[in-house]
């Protein structure tokens, strides 16, 4: 996921919640993060920027899931102020958390720095 995949992941994310396939869509998005998190974290030249390299990728997830499911801002969905909305949006902020959790516990010895900054809420 990155910035030029936005306009696609818009789609996809509306195609699929209007055909009822939120959940698969919740799923890849967990896959995905996971995946890249465990990527980030296994590769040793990433040491030295780990932290600030796994906040970035945190923040730019989570601005991903503010335009999917629209906040008002330019450039962002339409704003979703039902209550199913607002669930889609923390079911995908929990994946998202959870993925790159997931992805810190591959690591053998995970500096105390790095779990708590990448585990808030």
């Amino acid at each position: 996921m990155n910035a030029s995949d936005a306009e696609t992941l818009q789609r996809l994310y509306t195609l699929l919640v209007g055909i009822g396939s939120f959940n698969e869509f919740r799923k890849a998005l967990s896959r995905h993060v996971k995946d890249r998190a465990t990527k980030l974290i296994s590769d040793p030249a990433n040491d030295a920027t780990m932290i600030a390299t796994l906040l970035e990728f945190k923040g730019f997830c989570e601005t991903t899931v503010n335009a999917l499911c629209g906040t008002g801002e330019k450039g962002s969905a339409p704003v979703d102020t039902s209550s199913k909305g607002a669930r889609r949006k923390l079911a995908l902020e929990t994946e998202i958390r959870d993925g790159i959790k997931a992805g810190v516990e591959t690591r053998q010895a995970t500096p105390a720095e790095l779990i708590g900054a990448c585990c808030r809420r």
